[in-house]
C-alpha cells in the first residue's frame, strides 16, 4: 500500500546552513524556499543548495498527484561523525512531532551523506532515495569517492598495508640507511636483492610454510635459523679466506679451521639441541644421547681449533715433515687426551644418570602396584 503521508527531506550533514545563519529543523515549502533563496545568494556554489532545490521540486510533483507531501530541510554538525548524527536524528524526530509522515523520501548530494540512511529510518521508513550530483562534478566526486576508499584500505587492512606501505618503506628505509654511510651507489643491487629474495619469498609462499613452521615447532623454527646463519657466516668465511690468499694452501686449511669450523660446530650443536628439548618435552630419558653428542663435536672442534692455529703458524715453505711434527707435538696429543677424557666422563655420567632415574621409576611403580 503506497504512503499517503510522505515527507521530503534533505540533509546538511556538516551544517553548512547554519554557517550562513539559518536555523533547522526547516519545515514547510515556504520556509524551505526561502531559506534556499538566502544560502544561495551567500553560497551559490554549495551543492547543498542543489540539494534544497531538489527537495522542493520532488514535493511539489508529488503535491500534483494528491498525496500528502511536506518537504524539510534538517542539519547536522561542523564537527560531523556522531554529534551530527545525533543532532539529525533529533531533528527528525520534531519534524514528525508536527508532520507525522508514514515514509520519508531523502535528498542528499553527495555518497558519505549515504551513513545517515539507517538512522532515520531508525524513526520513518524511507521510500526513495534521491542524489543530487551537479553534472560537471559527477566524475569528480565519484573519483574522490573511489580514491578515499582505496586510501582506507591501505591504510587501515593489513594485508594491503604491508604491501603498499611496507614495501615503500622498506625501499626508503633502505636508501636513507646507504645514504647514511654514502653507500648509494650500491641501492641499485641492494635494493634489487631486497625486492628479488621478496619476490621469490611471495611468489612460492615461503612465507607460508616458515609461519606454519613456527606456529607448529617454534624451538625447531628457532634454532634451523640459528643454524642456518651459522652455515652461511662459515661459508662466507671460507669464501673470504680463499679470495685473501688467492690459493689453496696449508696456511688457508688452517686458517679455515680456526675461522669457520666454529661456525659449523655451532650450527650442528643448534640442530642436536632442537632435538634435545624435543624429547624434553616428551619426557624422554635418552636425550643424553644427543647431549653426549654436543660433547663430541665440541671436543673435535677444540682439536681442530688447535690444530689449525699450529698449521697457520707455520711458515709458507714448510715441508710435509714439519707439519707432521707439528701434528704429533705435545700439545696437540694434550689436547686429543683432555678432549677424549671429557667425552668419556660426560657419556658416561649421563648414561649412569639415566640408569638410576630408570630404576627410580622402576621402583615408584612396583611401589604404587603392591598399594
Amino acid at each position: 500500500m503506497m504512503a499517503r503521508r510522505i515527507l521530503v527531506v534533505t540533509v546538511d550533514v556538516d551544517n553548512d546552513l547554519g554557517r550562513v545563519g539559518i536555523e533547522t529543523p526547516i519545515l514547510g515549502r515556504e520556509a524551505v524556499l526561502r531559506a534556499a533563496l538566502k544560502f544561495g545568494l551567500r553560497r551559490p556554489e554549495d551543492t547543498d543548495l542543489n540539494a534544497m532545490f531538489a527537495a522542493l521540486s520532488i514535493a511539489d510533483m508529488l503535491s500534483s498527484k494528491d498525496i500528502e507531501t511536506e518537504v524539510a530541510v534538517l542539519a547536522g554538525s561542523s564537527q560531523g561523525g556522531v554529534e551530527a548524527h545525533m543532532k539529525i536524528r533529533n531533528q527528525l524526530a520534531e519534524v514528525l512531532s508536527k508532520f507525522p509522515a508514514e515514509g520519508i523520501v531523502l535528498v542528499i548530494d553527495s555518497p558519505e551523506d549515504e551513513r545517515i540512511i539507517p538512522i532515520l529510518q531508525d524513526l520513518v521508513p524511507i521510500i526513495s532515495v534521491k542524489k543530487v550530483v551537479v553534472e560537471q562534478s559527477r566524475s569528480l566526486e565519484q573519483t574522490y569517492v573511489l580514491l578515499n576508499k582505496i586510501l582506507k584500505k591501505i591504510t587501515e587492512e593489513r594485508r594491503y598495508a604491508k604491501y603498499f606501505l611496507g614495501v615503500p618503506g622498506i625501499v626508503i628505509l633502505t636508501l636513507s640507511i646507504l645514504s647514511a654511510y654514502n653507500l648509494l651507489s650500491y641501492s641499485i643491487p641492494v635494493l634489487g636483492f631486497i625486492l628479488g629474495l621478496y619476490m621469490v619469498v611471495k611468489g612460492y609462499g615461503i612465507d607460508e610454510v616458515l609461519s606454519n613452521w613456527w606456529k607448529a615447532n617454534p624451538i625447531s623454527f628457532a634454532t634451523s635459523v640459528i643454524s642456518l646463519v651459522s652455515f652461511v657466516m662459515a661459508a662466507v668465511v671460507v669464501y673470504l679466506t680463499i679470495i685473501q690468499y688467492r690459493t689453496v694452501s696449508i696456511k688457508v686449511i688452517g686458517d679455515v679451521s680456526v675461522n669457520a669450523v666454529p661456525f659449523i660446530s655451532v650450527g650442528i650443536s643448534v640442530l642436536i639441541i632442537s632435538k634435545m628439548l624435543d624429547k624434553l618435552r616428551n619426557r624422554d630419558l635418552t636425550l643424553w644421547r644427543e647431549a653426549t653428542e654436543v660433547t663430541v663435536l665440541a671436543a673435535a672442534t677444540i682439536v681442530i681449533v688447535k690444530i689449525g692455529s699450529l698449521i697457520s703458524s707455520l711458515p709458507p715453505t714448510s715441508s710435509y715433515s714439519d707439519i707432521l711434527a707439528k701434528l704429533l707435538s705435545r700439545d696437540v696429543v694434550q689436547t686429543i687426551a683432555y678432549a677424549a677424557f671429557a667425552v668419556l666422563g660426560v657419556s658416561a655420567g649421563l648414561a649412569m644418570m639415566e640408569k638410576f632415574i630408570l630404576e627410580k621409576e622402576e621402583e615408584r611403580h612396583k611401589h604404587h602396584g603392591r598399594a
